[in-house]
């Protein structure tokens, strides 16, 4: 019986580090902090195609330790071997950044070697624009402050439509829905800009299940960034 309930111990032990470790990855995902630099995840190869990420929400890369295990890595997979070019994908993505902040977040740095940028809004960001008209105007003065900046093609990320049947979930649905129409109506009226809808998430989903959705998120945003790029299959 002591054995039993020793061995119990040490289980309960485990599991709850392992919860901990868990939470501990979604707390603290792989992004840049004030003064780090940048993040890049490369496919090596001919001709790289430059990729930069901006913003927040599902670009952050919660349940992961590494951009590389984030869309990061896997887009620039799918784009390299869609073109047989290489790929770098750097990412300015911050922790809640507001979308007023977005472009400002960028610091100045030159966006002429990109070839496209993709953009995502923070997760609850459809409850602090739950009015469509504040939505509108928000969207449309950062895309006119990005466009100051920048003609590089710009992709607008959904957010992705959460699952699931508690009330919040079932509260936080039409409202997603709501500012994702926002977000598609906005780069219909928008020269070089295009939004994309990401797929569907469980926020109760463990960290351990996020490294698939990175990859399903990848496969949503890769034709748009090749309809972006718009380049052939390098040569030779």
């Amino acid at each position: 019986m002591v054995g039993s309930s020793r061995a119990s111990a040490v289980t309960r032990w485990r599991a709850r580090r392992l919860s901990e470790g868990a939470r501990a990855t979604l707390d603290r995902p792989p992004v840049v902090d004030d003064g780090a630099g940048v993040l890049r995840t490369m496919v090596v190869g001919l001709d790289p195609i430059r990729i930069l990420l901006f913003g927040s929400g599902p670009l952050v890369g919660y349940g992961v330790l590494a951009r590389r295990d984030a869309v990061d890595g896997p887009l620039a997979e799918l784009l390299a071997d869609e073109t047989g070019r290489g790929v770098i994908v750097e990412s300015r993505v911050r922790l809640g950044l507001p979308i007023a902040e977005a472009v400002e977040s960028l610091g100045g740095a030159g966006t002429t070697t990109f070839a496209v940028a993709v953009w995502a809004p923070r997760f609850g960001e459809e409850l602090r624009h739950a009015d469509t008209e504040r939505c509108r105007a928000s969207i449309t003065a950062m895309l006119h402050e990005f466009r100051a900046q920048s003609q590089i093609p710009l992709i607008l990320c959904h957010l992705p439509e959460p699952l699931g049947y508690d009330w919040r979930t079932i509260m936080r649905r039409p409202r997603v829905a709501g500012f994702n129409r926002v977000l598609s109506d906005e780069a219909s009226s928008a020269a070089g800009v295009e939004a994309v809808a990401i797929g569907t998430y469980r926020p109760s989903d463990p960290g351990s299940t996020l490294g698939p959705w990175h990859r399903t998120f990848a496969a949503h945003l890769a034709p748009a960034v090749l309809r972006a790029v718009g380049t052939p299959r390098a040569s030779g």
